[in-house]
């Protein structure tokens, strides 16, 4: 990855801190434009999705981020949804 990608990288992050730290209780539960995820899960998962490409960028393990699980119980939110209208 190119220096400007690392660097867009970083800035990214930084927006999503800046973001996180002035967002009070009822706004990190506030639903998002992303159906079923609040702000809390948004923030969350780019968070987690950025932490594993400056990982990857550096050569370094991934850490354990729990984003696994995360997407794994999107994926199980979206099959039931698909098996709710495929029923109607």
């Amino acid at each position: 990855m190119s220096n400007a990608g690392i660097n867009g990288m970083r800035s990214a992050g930084g927006d999503l801190i800046d973001v996180a730290r002035g967002l009070d209780d009822a706004e990190w539960e506030t639903p998002s434009a992303a159906a079923g995820w609040s702000v809390r899960d948004v923030i969350s998962h780019v968070g987690c999705l950025l932490e594993l490409l400056q990982a990857a960028v550096r050569g370094e393990q991934p850490p354990d981020s729990g984003i696994e699980a995360i997407n794994d119980a999107m994926v199980n939110r979206s099959e039931e949804h698909t098996s709710e209208l495929q029923s109607h």
